[in-house]
């Protein structure tokens, strides 16, 4: 992330954060995005609202080969990102 996303993270268009669903706290985001396993999830936020996400189901697939995994990544990022600036 750091090394495709530089700019976007130090600008704030962009933030990672790794969040533990099996704290009561953030339970929710099993429901809120239909998890059965650890994800990867790209969201929109406004305000506090997720406006839209994309579960990144196809990363686990990788799981043996992190720079396929970082490539998959950053191209769904920059889908995502290029999308939501259309909208």
């Amino acid at each position: 992330m750091r090394k495709d996303f530089k700019k976007e993270l130090e600008t704030g268009a962009l933030e990672y954060r790794v969040v533990n669903v099996e704290t009561p706290q953030n339970r929710h985001f099993i429901k809120d995005f239909g998890l059965y396993t650890k994800s990867h999830v790209i969201c929109e936020v406004k305000g506090e609202k997720v406006v839209r996400y994309k579960v990144l189901q196809k990363v686990w697939q990788y799981v043996r080969d992190p720079e396929r995994a970082r490539i998959y990544l950053r191209d769904a990022i920059k889908e995502f990102m290029k999308k939501g600036a259309r909208s």
